[in-house]
């Protein structure tokens, strides 16, 4: 058996040895190297969240600043909306005299693109907060 195809051109008979031992050593191994390493675990940052009178201050300041967004943080602040989803709401979605909210489309990363949301299409509409009534 020759090695030659194996290692381009030799220069020396010791390369060619060399490479032979290469070979015999590497094919005695019959597991994969790769799994002894352990790998270091990942660590979870540490989420922080806001207190109540964080939460009303930031209100209290949007609703003073006119912020055309005010109504979104309100649904997400208070009612537990995800970001995606207060971006998926329409008007027809809202029903002010029943006091209610169909949550059936969500954005993500896109605005072209919507996804329904399967999970909640049967649902009846989420009640509004106390905040948002007329």
């Amino acid at each position: 058996m020759t090695f030659q195809p194996m290692i381009g051109n030799a220069d020396s008979p010791q390369d060619l040895y060399f490479a032979k031992g290469l070979l015999r050593s590497a094919a005695r191994y019959q597991r994969n190297v790769a799994s002894v390493i352990r790998p270091s675990s990942i660590r979870k940052p540490k989420r922080a969240y806001w207190s109540v009178d964080e939460a009303r201050a930031f209100l209290e300041s949007a609703r003073a600043d006119d912020d055309p967004l005010y109504a979104a943080y309100v649904l997400v602040l208070v009612l537990g909306l995800r970001r995606c989803e207060a971006l998926g709401l329409s008007w027809n979605d809202i029903n002010l005299d029943k006091r209610e909210i169909s949550i059936l489309v969500a954005i993500h990363r896109r605005p072209d693109v919507s996804v329904p949301i399967a999970s909640l299409a049967g649902r009846p509409g989420a009640p509004t907060a106390p905040a948002l009534k007329p």
